[in-house]
C-alpha cells in the first residue's frame, strides 16, 4: 500500500468522526460506499448505505465526540481494491464517556479511487446504559467501570 493510500485511510476514519458529530449527514454518506452495510457485532441492528445516514439523522445526538484510534489497515496486494481496518473508539457525551469499542471495516477504492467505508461492524467493549436515556451523573446515570478482571474479553477469533 502507498504512504499517499495509507494516509487517505486514515483521513477516512477522521472524516467519518467530524461528520458525525457535527451532524453533516452529506458528508456521512461520503464515508460510504452505496452497497454499504453498517452493523452491530451482535447482529441486533444492521443498516444499508441510505439507512446509516437516516439512522444517524433520527438518532444521533448533539454534543458528542467521537475518537478513532489505534487504527490498523492490512496490506493489501497491489491492486487490491478493498481491505480491512480496525479502529478503537471512544464516543464522549455532556456526562462523560458514553462508549467504547472497536470498529471493524472493510474499506473499498471506489472508481474515483477515493477510500470508503463498504462494511463496518461495532463492537462495543462497554457502554453508559445509565446515560442512554438523558439521566445524568447527578441522578445516578454514571456507571463505573467494572474491574479489569470483570470486563469482557474479546472472543479468541477476533483478538489481534
Amino acid at each position: 500500500m502507498s504512504p499517499v493510500d495509507h494516509l487517505a485511510i486514515l483521513d477516512l476514519y477522521a472524516r467519518y468522526c467530524h461528520a458525525v458529530d457535527s451532524r453533516s449527514f452529506d458528508a456521512i454518506a461520503e464515508c460510504f460506499t452505496s452497497n454499504a452495510v453498517f452493523g452491530e457485532r451482535d447482529g441486533t441492528e444492521s443498516y444499508t448505505a441510505v439507512e446509516i445516514v437516516e439512522r444517524f439523522r433520527t438518532h444521533g445526538r448533539a454534543g458528542y465526540l467521537h475518537q478513532c484510534t489505534n487504527v490498523t489497515i492490512t496490506t493489501p496486494p497491489t491492486g487490491t481494491r478493498v481491505l480491512t481496518g480496525r479502529a478503537h473508539f471512544t464516543i464522549v457525551g455532556p456526562h462523560g464517556i458514553d462508549s467504547f469499542g472497536e470498529y471493524k471495516d472493510r474499506i473499498a477504492r471506489d472508481d474515483s479511487g477515493a477510500w470508503r467505508f463498504e462494511d463496518r461492524v461495532v463492537e462495543y467493549w462497554w457502554k453508559n446504559t445509565a446515560l442512554q436515556d438523558g439521566s445524568s451523573p447527578e441522578e445516578g446515570g454514571a456507571m463505573p467501570l467494572a474491574p479489569r478482571a470483570e470486563r469482557r474479553k474479546l472472543p479468541r477469533s477476533l483478538a489481534p
